[in-house]
């Protein structure tokens, strides 16, 4: 593979990779645990990724899940630790790369496996208690997936 020529190209390269990887451990996982029926709510797949993807990818629960609070098609899985940026030398040319790009690829490609189509990247956010940078997956849902969730909210309501 020739090198990227900018850091935009360099993440879009990390995020395709990843996606590959994040189909196969979604059908890996659904194989391990037997579990051939999916649940067709948003949280459900999110809890997955977090508390059973995760640490088979990782060895560790992420460090936070939650929705977004000017979205409502938008959430975010925090790891303050992430593994995949924890080795890595980053020149000062490069201070805006994040290397959890491929985390960002694998939960994309994790989402679309179970019909869950979303946007989703990778950011460095500052912990509020440290000075060190934890890295955010940002999630946002496809319109589709929004209009199929608030359909199942009314049905489950009436």
């Amino acid at each position: 593979m020739d090198r990227a020529q900018s850091i935009t190209e360099l993440e879009d390269r990390l995020d395709r990779v990843g996606y590959d990887v994040g189909t196969r451990i979604l059908e890996l996982l659904a194989y391990r645990e037997k579990q051939m029926r999916r649940k067709p709510e948003i949280l459900d797949i999110l809890k997955h990724i977090h508390s059973v993807a995760w640490p088979y990818m990782f060895g560790k629960t992420a460090d936070d899940l939650q929705q977004a609070n000017a979205a409502d098609d938008e959430y975010m899985i925090s790891d303050h630790d992430l593994m995949v940026g924890k080795f890595i030398s980053i020149p000062k040319s490069y201070s805006s790369f994040v290397p959890g790009s491929i985390v960002a690829g694998m939960v994309r490609g994790m989402l679309d496996a179970a019909g869950f189509p979303a946007r989703v990247s990778a950011h460095f956010v500052e912990q509020p208690s440290s000075s060190k940078l934890s890295t955010t997956i940002l999630i946002k849902f496809d319109k589709a997936v929004m209009q199929r969730q608030a359909q199942l909210d009314a049905t489950r309501r009436g």
